[in-house]
This record gives C-alpha cells, sequence and structure tokens, in this order.
C-alpha cells in the first residue's frame, strides 16, 4: 500500500542529474503536524492547465456528478480555446537543461535613468517611447 502514497499530490522536481519527488499527501492524523493535503484537482489538457477544488467549504468531497460538470467545463473551454503551447512542451526537453531553467532567482532592480530628465533632452514623448518599447519587445519575441 506504499504505492497509494505517491499516486496522488505527488509531482517530480527536476534537478541536476537526478530528480526529485516531492509528496504532500497527508492522512488524517499527519494533517495536524505537516499541514493539510492539498484539496484541488489539476488537469492538463490541450496545453492548457485548470485547476478546481474538489472539496466544497463544509469539508465534503464533491459528487460524482459535480467532478464530472467541473471536467466537462473544462474540455468546452479547451475547445472554445484550441491547442496551446503549455508547460508541457517546455518540460519535454532534456532534464538537465530543464532544470537549469527551471532554477532561476528574479532579480528585480530599480532603474532610475528614465523620466522628467530623459525625456526632455531627447525631446520624445511618453508616450510615444513607451509605443517603441513595446514594438521592439514584440519584435524580438516573435521575430515579426
Amino acid at each position: 500500500m506504499h504505492q497509494f502514497r505517491r499516486l496522488f499530490n505527488t509531482a517530480r522536481i527536476p534537478n541536476e542529474g537526478k530528480d526529485e519527488i516531492v509528496n504532500k499527501f497527508r492522512v488524517e492524523s499527519e494533517e495536524s503536524v505537516a499541514g493539510r493535503s492539498p484539496t484541488n484537482l489539476i488537469v492538463l489538457q490541450q496545453g492548457h492547465i485548470f485547476s478546481f477544488e474538489v472539496v466544497n467549504e463544509q469539508g465534503d468531497v464533491l459528487t460524482r456528478k459535480e467532478i464530472e460538470t467541473q471536467l466537462e467545463r473544462i474540455d468546452t473551454a479547451c475547445t472554445q480555446l484550441g491547442p496551446s503551447q503549455g508547460v508541457g512542451t517546455l518540460t519535454a526537453g532534456d532534464r538537465d537543461t530543464w532544470t537549469a531553467c527551471d532554477n532561476i532567482d528574479i532579480l528585480c532592480e530599480v532603474f532610475t535613468g528614465y523620466g522628467k530628465g530623459f525625456m526632455k533632452p531627447v525631446r520624445v514623448h511618453p508616450e510615444a517611447y513607451l509605443q517603441l518599447a513595446l514594438q521592439l519587445a514584440y519584435y524580438r519575441l516573435h521575430n515579426k
């Protein structure tokens, strides 16, 4: 029965050389020590990722019909949205490369070189400058 613990609430996290298995499954006796088990269901369909709660406000599991209704809504949404380039596309590559891409810390810096002091001497309207920046970003992203 040890496999049952890994059947739900388990994710494989890419690491260099060897992946790590993270398990969030908890039985009721463990919840007070390690926190509650997740109560949502994640659905990946056509590159889209959906999540919905399977436990209501009273703590009862949704009925089969209620879960089926949610899944039908997801299917309808995917039909309307069409295929997407979701995260599944990104994770299909080499594990070590994906680990390097996934393990990036975000660095936020404040750049004070722009403002009134920059715009007035170059005689560019702020809206025109912003429009050029957006067009450049689009061009670099889509090569067109």
